[in-house]
């Protein structure tokens, strides 16, 4: 799913700073090439919670830092928050940034989304004497919970393709990473395609804008 292109956050810095119409362009071409996946992604979001208890009435986690609430699963804020960015992100600590992509604001869409992808089978079970704070565990009455949380959601999809540069669990999911494995690429090379032809488009107004000097 993630491709690496080098020198992009300079090229879109460059096109800014010089060529503003060429970057709105740009950003314009890769909402484009993008939009199948979005479209296709927010129709895998379930009509109604895939959980009895997790879309009618509030669940909450007491801690000893006072009241959490878990977020409730409304199926159209899900859909609402599937959206495209081209605000770049903090380098990772591999130093790679993402620059264009495609993202689930709503917390109970990203639950959804990547539930699951850690322990498949549930959290570890420890029931309430396990430490309040710590979110690695479950802390539920039920000792089968987190596998039966896990089972409602249904299956994770392995959105890597063979063009990806990143590979296993941190690449699956049931809506965006789904959308994008179906897709086979075509969104990849779409994405390539207008940065190629943005860069070759600023190389030409910069080359003309030389000579007539």
């Amino acid at each position: 799913m993630p491709v690496e292109v080098k020198g992009l956050i300079e090229l879109k810095k460059a096109l800014k700073d010089y060529t503003p119409d060429l970057a709105a362009q740009l950003d314009v071409e890769i909402e484009l090439a993008l939009g199948g996946i979005i479209k296709k992604a927010k129709g895998y979001v379930p009509n109604t919670s895939p959980l009895s208890n997790w879309g009618y009435r509030k669940r909450t986690e007491k801690f000893e830092s006072g009241l959490r609430k878990f977020p409730l699963f409304n199926s159209a804020k899900v859909v609402r928050g599937i959206n495209y960015s081209s605000v770049p992100r903090k380098p990772n600590r591999r130093g790679f940034r993402a620059v264009y992509f495609i993202i689930n604001k709503d917390a109970a869409g990203a639950i959804y989304e990547t539930a699951g992808r850690k322990n498949p089978a549930g959290q570890p079970w420890v029931g309430r004497k396990g430490t309040p704070t710590d979110h690695d565990i479950s802390h539920s009455n039920n000792p089968q919970a987190g596998q039966e949380f896990i089972q409602a959601f249904g299956k994770l999809y392995q959105g890597n393709i063979e063009s990806s540069t990143k590979k296993g669990r941190y690449m699956q999911g049931r809506v965006i990473y789904r959308a994008w494995a179906e897709d086979g690429g075509k969104a990849n090379a779409a994405v390539f395609k207008a940065i190629d032809n943005a860069n070759e488009r600023f190389s030409k107004k910069q080359y003309f804008r030389k000579a007539s000097k």
